[in-house]
Formats: C-alpha cells, sequence, structure tokens
C-alpha cells in the first residue's frame, strides 16, 4: 500500500510538472512576441518589462536579436548602465562575427562615455581589432577622439580626431582647434593668476577675464584695509590687527585661493567649448 502511494505521488509530480512546464513556455513564448510587437512600436518601457519577465523565468530563451532590442530599448531611455550590460551580452553573442562584435562593443563605449566612465569607454575601445571595415574604424576614432578628450590625452585625442577627418579643411580646422588647447595652460595659467592676486587682491580674476570679480575683490580688500589703518591711528595697531586682521586674512587668502580655482575652471570651460566645436564639426560631416 505504501509502495502505491508513492508511486502515486511521483507520477502526481510528473504531470504537475509537465504542465507547469508547458505554461512556463507559452508564457515565455508571448511575451518574447508582444515583446518584439512593443519594441516596433517603440514602447520601450514595456519591452523591458518583458524582457526581464522572460529572464526571470528562463533566462536562456533570450536570443541575440532578444538582446538587442532590450539594449536599444534601455538606451532610449537613458539607461545607459544596464543598455552597456546587454549590448556587452550581444557582443559575445555574435560568436565568430567580428564586424558584429564590434558594432556592440562600440555600443558599449558610447554608454560608457554617456555615463562619464570615460577610462572604461577607452579599455573598450583599446580592446578593438586594430584593423576595422571604415564606419566601424570611424566610430571607433571619434570615441577614442571623445574618451581621450576628456582624459586629458590630447595628443591621442588630436591623432584621433585628425585621422576621423579625412576631409581637408576639417582636418585643419580640428588641427587649429587642438593648437588652441594647448595655449590655454599658459593663457590661463592657474598660478600666474595666484600670484597676480597675491601681488594685488583681484589681478589674477582680471588676469583670466572675470573683471567684475577682480573688481570686487580689489575693493573689498581695500575697504578692509583702510578700515584696519583707520583702527591703528585712532586707537593702536594691536586693536586695528584685532579687529580687521582675521576678516582681512580670510578675503585676501579666498581672493587668491579663488583666483587658482578660477583659472582652472576657465581652462575647462574653454576646452569644453572646443570639445563642442569639434563635435558640431563631426554632425556637419556626416
Amino acid at each position: 500500500m505504501k509502495q502505491y502511494i508513492m508511486k502515486s505521488n511521483v507520477f502526481v509530480i510528473a504531470i504537475f510538472s509537465f504542465f507547469s512546464y508547458g505554461a512556463t513556455s507559452q508564457t515565455i513564448n508571448n511575451c518574447l512576441r508582444l515583446a518584439e510587437q512593443q519594441y516596433v512600436l517603440e514602447n520601450y518601457y514595456e519591452v523591458i518589462e518583458l524582457y526581464e519577465r522572460v529572464a526571470f523565468f528562463g533566462k536562456d530563451s533570450l536570443q541575440l536579436s532578444d538582446y538587442i532590442n532590450w539594449a536599444d530599448s534601455y538606451r532610449q531611455i537613458n539607461d545607459y548602465e544596464k543598455a552597456a550590460i546587454n549590448y556587452e551580452i550581444a557582443a559575445n553573442l555574435a560568436g565568430v562575427n567580428d564586424s558584429l562584435r564590434t558594432y556592440f562593443f562600440l555600443k558599449v563605449s558610447f554608454c560608457q562615455i554617456m555615463q562619464n566612465h570615460y577610462q572604461e569607454s577607452l579599455v573598450t575601445l583599446y580592446n578593438l581589432a586594430d584593423s576595422l571595415p571604415e564606419k566601424l574604424e570611424e566610430t571607433k576614432l571619434l570615441y577614442t577622439g571623445i574618451t581621450s578628450f576628456k582624459l586629458n590625452q590630447f595628443d591621442e585625442a588630436e591623432r584621433a580626431f585628425s585621422s576621423y577627418f579625412s576631409n581637408a579643411p576639417y582636418q585643419q580646422q580640428a588641427i587649429g582647434l587642438f593648437k588652441k588647447n594647448k595655449r590655454l595652460e599658459s593663457r590661463f595659467n592657474p598660478k600666474k593668476a595666484k600670484v597676480l592676486s597675491i601681488l594685488l587682491p583681484g589681478l589674477g580674476q582680471i588676469y583670466y577675464g572675470d573683471t567684475r570679480s577682480g573688481l570686487n575683490s580689489f575693493l573689498l580688500n581695500g575697504a578692509l584695509m583702510a578700515l584696519s589703518l583707520n583702527y591703528i591711528v585712532t586707537y593702536s595697531f594691536v586693536e586695528g590687527f584685532l579687529a580687521v586682521g582675521p576678516w582681512f586674512q580670510r578675503y585676501y587668502v579666498g581672493g587668491f585661493t579663488r583666483a587658482k580655482k578660477g583659472a582652472v575652471d576657465k581652462i575647462e570651460m574653454e576646452r569644453q567649448r572646443i570639445l563642442v566645436e569639434l563635435l558640431a564639426m563631426v554632425k556637419e560631416t556626416n
């Protein structure tokens, strides 16, 4: 009797497993078909939700095309971290198709750039093959130029952008922008700005073009110095120093410290403008 009950239980479990598997498979297939339809309709949030459901029930059911749609959907909603993960999976699923693998790894690099993960992006690019089809090579050069520029590796960035712009006028324009970039360190030297503001409060800010802040610093420090001298004349040196000295020191030291930082920020702002000009040229050539 006991043996009979055990056999019956095994039979029931087997039947239940069979129907459960069939139901799950049906659910997965329905989700995949619906995800493809929603992708065509550009309903990216629905696409993501459906693929996440499939991944939960049976990740092995996802094919290369599914990971592409999944990654594209994440990219469309600006979730670049998850997009990069799925593009990398797609690259690995591409197998021996080197061009397709490269295409997806370039997508990974783009997502890393959009997250400001420039070092990671550069590593991804350096791991690509040296010889690529023309369009893929152009994309690699563009991304290498951007990541190198953001990492202050300007020689590498210049080589990449110069190679990207095969059109002579654009190439010369790019070279000119990199020459301008090289002059920024001497044009807005942070150490020089600091020294100038030590010698005369506000002069460092005027040096890199912030005349308003420079004049404010000069007038404020001048007023504090005049007030200190008034205290010294009226009362004593000690009282003048104690009453005004801490304020003067605060704004004087703060002034030349801000002058140095302001010069650094000025250089960074000018570099950002140069990069924007380079990317505008890229847009013009496409």
